[in-house]
């Protein structure tokens, strides 16, 4: 912990100023305010921190204390005004502040405060409120200005905790304390060693009334954490304030806890700072209230009226959840009891959770995680994959009750729970290859029988991994067959992502060697035509078969109808060297096949051209002609791509030359690409259909989309001589009038030409 320094602050002189510090002179004795008495900063530093502390300092009795009290009010008697505020300009601050009679000049009603601070770093965690709340009427406080008072004060550098200012005293509020608040009965013996002291009212209590006020001040506390500068207010005494601010403290996850501000006496409710606040009266039989509005700002308690601003969800179960932990437990030690509501919070923290409505989601998650480990018959519970905080929870949940050794009985009923097996292998299975659990999930997997169940237990997230496998390995060494109809093995693909990948389950499992040939024939009629290429490139990659075996099992697959040759070359790229000559013999046909109907394939052109140009080694005369023709058209449309003129967005006028340039180099790949005879229409003396074509084409090139993954939306339509199409995409111009357009000197020379003979005509019509 960074040293703490000390402020003492009250109604100076210039004389007692730490700050002003005037001696002598007929200053000394002028009344300055409110001011430092003393500090352990130096004086620069005491003028410069007060100023960022002097908006914490204000206390004012309550508003219905008579006149005359005042005068006989001390700071032991009067309400005392504990406050502790997160870092303000990288400065923490707990305070004490207490009645004074008199100010300097004589007038009634004052303060003194003693304030600790501590610049927070950010790697430093700030003070906990709870050790802070702790402090309650310590000793540690001093509580009166003394003419004996020196400017200087010392520093706190040895300081380990805040609970050494207690002087060995016990800590006013404690789990213990709390518990016997919460559950001894009227008039009995309540648990308090420190200095709190109870106001009968509060002893002649129900404890359903107590639990009550306390339920409804965390509930309350909750609704109004995510509201920006709303706050709880209880309108209670202050020593309650702080037993009430130490429950709802100790009841809430670090992270949350952590966000915590407290002032235990407010005169102001409307000018709260902190997020827990109380305002108190002076009578305290029958207290008093705020204005009615001041309830429908945050949230408002009266504990002496019996009256609370309305819930917002007045079914939510956080506080009844954790409450658990205090109420009707037996009476034990301080330290039992902080176990027992640190187990109930532990999920909760590992969890992270950073608004208070991520604890109702936690609430329900543990319910939905103790009905799966229990395995609670006819329980729906859908709504565990709401959001992420809640699988989350559940997850470490299930992994909790799985760790250590395997639990025989405990893991046949799962088994036998169609239900709930499925949900606690994909609960498990969310952190990869989780040793806690590898005793259970062994059992589990190499039990498994059913293929739904392996099903679910592979299309969940990539954790797990080596239970994944080790449940396919059961079941193929069991069934003497691959699971075919486990639909996400076979659609498995490789994480977009840099660096070493692990190869694909399916084929890690056909590289086991126990996989054989018969094993493989067995299932090849089951396997889905978008799992071929995958089956494919797990066999090759299998060096336990026999070479002649492996050979007439790759010839099966790539000959069935529905095989994507495409796809399977684009994966195999980095086996293309090592098995050319195999690959060769089996793959030049399909690969061959695919040149006729290029524009007629499902998949984007750029996949085609890809496995075109990866697999042309592959393909013999004159499918590689044609092959190269096809790559040469890629290049065709990539290189007036980069041309500047094809950027442009809009319609705008283009070189009829340039778009003819263009599209004349596309026709000379085409007549490569196809037979002649098929595809007459790119002859030029078929000028109709060709001018079709250059209208669609120079409409693409204007609007920049001469892009080879494009290349089927603007031209497979037109291989296909589906005009209609044709002239959907073109710009619309009709042909006499592009022409026109691209013809410029020639549509200047027809204009003159008409305008001449119409002239000739008029002369020889009307002399």
């Amino acid at each position: 912990m960074s040293w703490i320094d000390q402020i003492y602050a009250t109604h100076c002189t210039y004389g007692s100023s730490a700050i002003e510090r005037r001696t002598t002179g007929e200053s000394k004795d002028r009344v300055l305010g409110y001011s430092a008495r003393a500090s352990s900063f130096s004086q620069s530093d005491t003028r410069r921190y007060f100023r960022t502390l002097e908006r914490l300092l204000y206390y004012c009795l309550p508003t219905d204390t008579p006149p005359e009290k005042k005068h006989a009010l001390t700071p032991r008697t009067a309400p005392q005004r504990l406050f502790f505020h997160s870092p303000l300009s990288g400065l923490q601050a707990l305070g004490c502040i207490s009645y004074r009679q008199t100010d300097r000049a004589g007038r009634v009603g004052s303060y003194f405060a003693h304030v600790l601070a501590s610049f927070r770093h950010h790697h430093e965690p700030p003070w906990d409120v709870l050790e802070c709340l702790q402090l309650w009427n310590s000793p540690g406080w001093v509580v009166e200005d003394l003419e004996s008072f020196s400017y200087d004060l010392p520093s706190l550098p040895s300081l380990e905790t805040l609970s050494e200012l207690r002087g060995g005293m016990a800590p006013a509020v404690d789990e213990r304390v709390l518990w016997s608040f919460l559950n001894t009965p009227p008039g009995g013996s309540f648990y308090c060693p420190g200095p709190l002291l109870l106001p009968d009212r509060w002893k002649q209590m129900s404890v359903a009334d107590r639990r009550r006020y306390f339920r409804l001040a965390l509930m309350g506390y909750l609704e109004v954490f995510s509201k920006e500068r709303e706050s709880l207010l209880l309108l209670i005494e202050p020593a309650m304030a702080a037993l009430f601010f130490y429950g709802i403290a100790r009841l809430l996850p670090a992270g949350l806890r952590a966000q915590l501000s407290f002032s235990t006496f407010e005169a102001n409710a409307d000018r709260l700072t902190t997020s827990l606040a109380a305002l108190t009266f002076d009578d305290e039989r029958s207290g008093g209230d705020v204005a009615p509005e001041r309830y429908r700002r945050g949230f408002v308690l009266n504990t002496w009226q019996d009256k609370a601003s309305e819930l917002q969800d007045p079914r939510a179960k956080y506080a009844d959840f954790v409450l658990g932990s205090l109420m009707g437990v037996p009476d034990a030690t301080a330290s039992t009891l902080g176990r027992s509501i640190d187990q109930k919070l532990a999920r909760f923290q590992q969890a992270d959770a950073a608004k208070a409505s991520d604890l109702e989601e936690f609430v329900k998650a543990h319910d939905i995680a103790e009905a799966i480990v229990n395995l609670t018959p006819n329980l729906s519970h859908e709504a565990w994959k709401k959001s992420s905080a809640q699988t989350a929870y559940v997850c470490k949940s299930v992994r909790q009750k799985l760790a250590g050794p395997a639990d025989a009985a405990y893991l046949t009923r799962v088994l036998n729970s169609p239900q709930y097996l499925p949900l606690m292998l994909e609960a498990a299975l969310q952190a990869d290859d989780d040793d806690n659990c590898a005793a259970s999930l062994n059992y589990l997997v190499e039990r498994i029988q059913p293929l739904d169940a392996v099903e679910a237990m592979l299309g969940h997230g990539d954790g797990g991994r080596r239970y994944k496998l080790h449940a396919l390995r059961h079941y193929v060494k069991n069934n003497r067959r691959l699971p075919a109809k486990c639909s996400w093995l076979w659609m498995e693909k490789r994480p977009a992502t840099r660096g070493p990948q692990k190869p694909l389950l399916l084929i890690e499992l056909l590289q086991w060697s126990a996989i054989d040939a018969e094993l493989v024939r067995n299932s090849l009629t089951d396997v889905p035509d978008k799992g071929l290429p995958l089956l494919f490139r797990g066999l090759l990659l299998n060096a336990s078969l026999d070479q002649s075996e492996r050979n007439d099992l790759l010839t099966r697959i790539a000959n069935r109808p529905g095989f994507d040759v495409v796809t399977l070359v684009n994966e195999i790229k980095p086996e293309l060297a090592n098995h050319g000559a195999l690959l060769g013999s089996i793959l030049s046909g399909p690969l061959a096949a695919t040149l006729d109907h290029i524009h007629k394939q499902p998949g984007p052109f750029g996949e085609i051209m890809a496995a075109l140009d990866a697999g042309k080694s592959l393909l013999a005369p004159p499918a590689a002609s044609r092959a190269r023709a096809w790559l040469d058209l890629k290049g065709t449309f990539e290189k007036y791509q980069r041309d500047p003129a094809a950027q442009q967005t809009g319609l705008k006028p283009v070189s009829g030359r340039k778009v003819w340039a263009f599209t004349e180099e596309v026709c000379k790949c085409l007549d490569r690409c196809f037979p002649f005879a098929q595809y007459e229409v790119f002859r030029k003396d078929h000028f109709k259909e060709f001018g079709t074509f250059v209208r669609q084409v120079a409409a693409a090139y204007q609007v920049g989309q001469l892009v080879p993954e494009k290349f089927d939306v603007y031209l497979i339509a037109y291989f296909r001589t589906d005009l209609h199409v044709m002239k959907r995409i073109s710009n619309g111009r009709p042909a006499v009038w592009a022409w026109l357009q691209d013809h410029p000197v020639q549509t200047a020379a027809i204009i003159i030409g008409s305008v001449v003979l119409m002239g000739m005509a008029r002369m020889l019509i009307f002399p």
